[in-house]
């Protein structure tokens, strides 16, 4: 997933395909249906309790209320984050890349789905597919108690985010040095600040996913189908507070280890 998003987000870009045929590929991927369920259902109805049904587990219903519809500040991120969707032309996007969009076989990875493509931000395609192992987490973590030693499997789910997120940056830098069309984007210190630019949006848009599946309509199986109610409610609070975590501080997730150490930190 690393190398594939390595290839086709940065693959994408200006600096690789040329700004005259990035601009031809901007309109021919203008998705603007698709892109306003997403402007919706995602960067706007989780945080307004009269857009939509949403809802969370009772024991969270008060958390939500003061968490994700009352602070001002997270709806003013999240509004530059829709802002950031919306303008930020950067590489051609998957759009819904979440792991349920993900094939596995012994032989090879098929990425499938890509009704949502359309020319974006890269970090909305990596934000979306770390929040999803999150995701995974958070429900081995609060099954446990339906047997079975899960630690193994939890171990492993962070070590994918980790690798991803730092294999992703280092192909990610190999491609645009290797590549790069323009003499203006092929030093080291540009590559620095625009993957850190891209880290920045990642860890924000993961956050509004994870905000979404818990608190929006379109809920996620893996917490949904935690059957102890308790565990669940629990599993849901993980996800929204670290999805405000990624929302609020996006800066503090430079790479995988800090996301791994922030998820332990929350059991």
């Amino acid at each position: 997933m690393a190398d594939f998003c390595g290839r086709a987000l940065i693959g994408t870009t200006d600096m690789i395909v040329g700004a005259e045929k990035k601009k031809d590929l901007v309109r021919h991927f203008t998705n603007p249906k698709l892109c306003e369920i997403t402007e919706r259902h995602v960067l706007t109805e989780p945080y307004w309790e009269d857009l939509d049904d949403n809802g969370v587990m009772p024991e969270n219903d008060e958390f939500m209320h003061t968490h994700i519809y009352g602070d001002e500040e997270l709806h003013a991120r999240v509004g530059m984050l829709k802002s950031v969707f919306e303008t930020k032309a950067q590489a051609l996007l998957h759009g819904d890349l979440h792991s349920g969009s993900v094939f596995v076989t012994p032989d090879r990875t098929c990425i499938l789905d890509p009704e949502f493509a359309f020319y974006g931000p890269v970090g909305y395609d990596t934000g979306n597919f770390i929040a999803n192992m999150i995701f995974a987490y958070a429900n081995g973590l609060y099954t446990m108690e339906d047997g079975g030693d899960k630690s193994a499997y939890l171990d492993w789910v962070l070590a994918v985010i980790e690798d991803f997120c730092d294999i992703f940056r280092s192909r990610a830098a190999a491609l645009i040095k290797e590549k790069s069309q323009d003499r203006m984007m092929r030093n080291d210190a540009f590559t620095e600040a625009y993957l850190a630019d891209i880290f920045r949006d990642q860890a924000g848009f993961a956050g509004t996913e994870l905000i979404r599946r818990v608190v929006g309509t379109s809920k996620v199986k893996d917490i949904t189908s935690i059957s102890n109610e308790a565990a669940r409610a629990k599993a849901e609070m993980l996800c929204m507070k670290a999805g405000i975590r990624f929302v609020m501080e996006p800066e503090s997730m430079k790479s995988g280890a800090d996301y791994a150490a922030f998820i332990r930190s929350l059991r």
